[in-house]
């Protein structure tokens, strides 16, 4: 009896060694665009404990300079944030991009192995037609020489 072979086998090795790159690289964004999501949410967490700090200490004296300090360092924060805002858009393009490079990849992964799955079935039924073959040539025989005796 021969071994199933497919011959198609290296391609399909491959293609899943890319998909799982690219599943990799996937995650690999997914992961820095959370850490970016949370470096976003600890900068609008400083605005608003800073926003309230400086409410808190507000006297009946006016400091202009740290009054100016404060604004500075909001416009700092607030440039920050923006940043952050856009690395995230940035991200989150990435991330789609490279979502649907998986799914392209994933997709074609997928066909080989139905491919591989038909010809395995294929040649189960090819094997199962041989062994009744065999059994049937086995009884007509067997039937034969009973049929002499």
């Amino acid at each position: 009896m021969r071994k199933f072979s497919f011959t198609l086998e290296k391609v399909l090795s491959v293609r899943r060694a890319a998909e799982q790159r690219h599943k990799q690289e996937y995650f690999e964004h997914k992961r820095r665009r959370a850490e970016e999501q949370l470096r976003l949410e600890l900068l609008t967490t400083e605005v608003a404990r800073s926003t309230a700090a400086m409410r808190a200490r507000a006297t009946a004296t006016f400091d202009m300079s740290l009054e100016r300090a404060y604004f500075d360092y909001l416009q700092c924060l607030q440039g920050r944030i923006e940043t952050c805002r856009e690395r995230i858009q940035v991200l989150e393009q990435e991330l789609e991009r490279r979502l649907q490079a998986l799914l392209h990849v994933r997709k074609a992964v997928r066909a080989l192995e139905r491919l591989r799955e038909r010809r395995y079935e294929a040649y189960r039924q090819d094997q199962r037609r041989r062994e009744q073959r065999r059994f049937d040539e086995m009884a007509v025989l067997r039937h034969g020489s009973s049929a002499e005796a």
